[in-house]
């Protein structure tokens, strides 16, 4: 009987963030589920509360029923996208464990989901630009004593700090999947 070669350290460290991964987004996926079953039962006290403040005169009630339908909607896709997720977790979590059995199909699932990881990366730094372009309800009258700081500097704060996140996500997100193209990994797999 011949000892199978260990698996590159950079290698199982990437299988074992897949595994993990895989965990965190079955984890996201049931909350999220719990949540978009929670928060609709909650809305006629929300709506009571917002009622209550559209007497101030610093929000206009129109735009407050906009921004609650909305915030309904979101919690509607909530739980489609929580539905879609769970599956997409456990391939994750499928994948991670495979590649540290090293299993060649492990290694271009891997490769699949940086390159989605990437894509919606891109997507979400497109809907932040076009975010930090309209923000219209920061610009409402009133709204700078309401939050105590200056709208403007928000908007740029929130923009500098998206910035940032994507940088975050963006930088390991991209050597790991030079990683996993390169020939290291591609040997690690073929050998087994």
């Amino acid at each position: 009987m011949t000892a199978s070669k260990p698996s590159p350290a950079p290698l199982r460290a990437i299988a074992w963030l897949s595994v993990v991964m895989g965990v965190l987004m079955a984890l996201s996926s049931v909350m999220g589920l719990l949540l978009a079953a929670a928060v609709p039962a909650a809305m006629p006290q929300a709506a009571a509360e917002v009622s209550a403040l559209l007497g101030s005169g610093v929000i206009d009630s129109k735009d407050m029923r906009e921004t609650m339908d909305q915030a309904m909607a979101m919690f509607h896709y909530l739980g489609v996208l929580s539905v879609a997720q769970l599956p997409l977790a456990v391939i994750v979590l499928w994948a991670g464990v495979d590649l540290l059995r090293l299993r060649a199909w492990a290694r271009t699932a891997n490769e699949v989901f940086c390159w989605l990881t990437l894509a919606c990366l891109a997507l979400y730094a497109v809907y932040a630009l076009w975010q930090w372009f309209q923000a219209p309800a920061l610009q409402a009258p009133g709204m700078q004593d309401l939050l105590g700081i200056d709208p403007a500097a928000l908007r740029t704060i929130v923009l500098v700090t998206e910035a940032v996140m994507l940088a975050v996500f963006i930088v390991p997100t991209v050597v790991v999947l030079r990683y996993l193209r390169g020939p290291e990994a591609r040997a690690a797999v073929a050998g087994r």
